[in-house]
C-alpha cells in the first residue's frame, strides 16, 4: 500500500508516523521547505481539557477536547520515542475572566463543574493519562485575594486548572528528525499540490515541484494541509464547507533565559484576548488576539500574499501591544528585562476554522470545534484535526481506518 499525504503539520506528521508504523509507503507533500512551520509552531500548544469552550452549552466540543487531550501525551510520546516529561509542558495554567468576557464567573462556574465531570470519567479509563497529572478534578477559583495578589484590575476571576501547554516548538524539532530517518516516509518538500481526483481504486495527484508537473497515483490520500483543505477538497469532489474561514495569527515568543523569574501561565477568557506560557525549557510564548489576528478571509482559499508571508510587516506592531495588554493583566511581565523582550520575535501561520465570524460574537461557530475530524470520499480523506490537542488522536484512527483490512 502506498499513500500520499499532503501537509507536514502535526496532523499530517502524525498520520504519516501511524502509517509507517503499520508497514505503509507515505509520500509526505509540504508546500514550504521545512515541516511542523506555519500554525503547527505558531501557536501556544495548549492540550485542552475543555474548559475553553464553554460557550458550546452542548458540551459536544468539550467530549472532544477531554477525549483528545487523554490521549495527547501517550501518542506523541510514541511518535518521539521518549516521554513527554516537563521540559515539553508549561506549568498549569491560570484562566483569567476578563471584565468583558463572552461568559460571567457565574456561567463558567456551572460549565466548569460539567466539564470537569467528563475529565474525571475520563481520568478512570484504562490507559488514559493528562502527562501524569490528576487532572480529573474541575478549575478552582481564586479568593479575591488570590486573585488581585497576582493580576491586573480588569480580571474579574481566576481559576486554577490542571491545564499545560506543550512546547510546539521543541515537539516540532524532534518530530522533523523523526519524519527524515523515518524509511516508510518520503518527504516531498516544495510540493504544492492542485488537485486530487478519487476513483473505485485509489487517487491520483497532480503536484508541482521543483519546477514541474507530476502526477502520482495512491492507494489513498489524505488531504491534512489547512491552508490548502478546501480548494484541495474541491478537487476531490468532496461538498462545500458552509460558514469557514481563515484568519492569519502572529504570535510572540521570547527566547530562554528570560530573566524575570517563574511566571505564571495564563489564558485569559473568554473571547478576543490572550495567553501567557512559559515553557519548561524557560522561554515564553504571547498572544494579544487584537494585535495578533492581522487579517480574516471568508474565501475558500486564503489569499496568496497570506500564503508567500507578505503579512509580516513591522514586528513591533504585534510585540508591543502584546506585550502591554498581557502586562496589564499580569504584572509580573512588568520583570521582563529589556535585553530579553529585545530578543522577542514573531511567528505567524494561518488558522483554519468553520466559523464565519470572530470569536468576539458569542454566536460565532469558532467557539465550537464539535464538527472536526475526517471527512471522506472513496479513498480519499479530508483531515481537520480542529485543535493540537485532538490532531493525534484523530491521525491514530485515520491510519488504523486505512490499513484495517484495506491493504493492497
Amino acid at each position: 500500500m502506498r499513500v500520499g499525504v499532503i501537509g507536514a503539520g502535526i496532523a499530517g506528521i502524525g498520520v504519516a508516523l501511524e502509517l509507517a508504523a503499520r508497514g505503509v509507503a507515505v509520500d509526505l507533500h509540504e508546500k514550504r521547505q521545512e515541516v511542523h512551520a506555519a500554525a503547527s509552531l505558531a501557536n501556544e500548544g495548549k492540550i485542552h481539557l475543555g474548559y475553553i469552550y464553554s460557550n458550546d452549552s452542548t458540551l459536544r466540543t468539550a467530549r472532544l477536547m477531554v477525549e483528545g487531550s487523554w490521549h495527547f501525551s501517550s501518542i506523541v510520546g510514541e511518535w518521539l520515542g521518549r516521554e513527554l516529561d516537563e521540559s515539553f509542558w508549561s506549568s498549569r495554567t491560570y484562566f483569567l475572566i476578563h471584565r468583558n468576557s463572552l461568559l460571567g464567573p457565574s456561567e463558567l462556574d456551572a460549565a466548569f463543574a460539567k466539564i470537569g465531570e467528563l475529565n474525571r470519567e475520563a481520568s478512570q479509563r484504562p490507559g488514559a493519562s493528562y502527562f501524569g497529572l490528576p487532572a480529573g478534578r474541575a478549575p478552582r477559583r481564586l479568593s479575591n485575594s488570590e486573585r488581585d495578589a497576582s493580576f491586573g484590575p480588569d480580571v474579574v476571576a481566576a481559576y486554577e486548572t490542571e491545564e499545560v501547554s506543550v512546547d510546539s516548538s521543541a515537539i516540532g524539532e524532534v518530530l522533523a528528525r523523526r519524519v527524515a530517518n523515518e524509511s516508510g516516509i518520503t518527504l516531498r518538500l516544495g510540493s504544492t499540490v492542485r488537485e486530487a481526483v478519487p476513483d473505485a481504486t485509489g487517487v491520483t495527484i497532480r503536484h508541482r515541484i521543483d519546477g514541474h508537473d507530476q502526477t502520482i497515483r495512491y492507494d489513498h490520500v489524505v488531504n491534512a494541509s489547512w491552508c490548502d483543505l478546501l480548494r484541495i477538497d474541491a478537487t476531490a469532489g468532496l461538498p462545500a464547507v458552509a460558514d469557514a474561514s481563515f484568519r492569519w495569527r502572529h504570535v510572540v515568543r521570547i527566547p530562554a533565559p528570560h530573566g524575570a523569574g517563574p511566571l505564571p501561565t495564563v489564558s485569559v477568557v473568554l473571547g478576543a484576548y490572550g495567553d501567557l506560557v512559559e515553557y519548561g525549557r524557560g522561554h515564553l510564548f504571547l498572544s494579544w488576539y487584537p494585535a495578533g489576528r492581522r487579517a480574516m478571509s471568508v474565501s475558500p482559499t486564503p489569499p496568496a500574499e497570506w500564503q508567500e508571508g507578505r503579512l509580516d510587516g513591522d514586528p513591533g506592531e504585534v510585540i508591543e501591544p502584546t506585550l502591554a495588554a498581557m502586562r496589564a493583566l499580569v504584572p509580573a511581565l512588568e520583570a521582563l528585562p529589556a535585553r530579553s523582550i529585545s530578543e522577542a520575535f514573531v511567528q505567524g501561520g494561518v488558522v483554519y476554522a468553520r466559523g464565519g465570524t470572530d470569536i468576539d460574537r458569542p454566536s460565532s461557530r469558532l467557539h465550537r470545534r464539535d464538527d472536526i475530524g475526517v471527512r471522506t470520499e472513496g479513498r480519499y480523506h479530508s483531515f481537520d484535526p480542529g485543535k493540537y490537542t485532538t490532531a493525534p488522536l484523530f491521525a491514530r484512527r485515520l491510519a488504523e481506518a486505512i490499513t484495517r483490512g484495506r491493504r493492497t
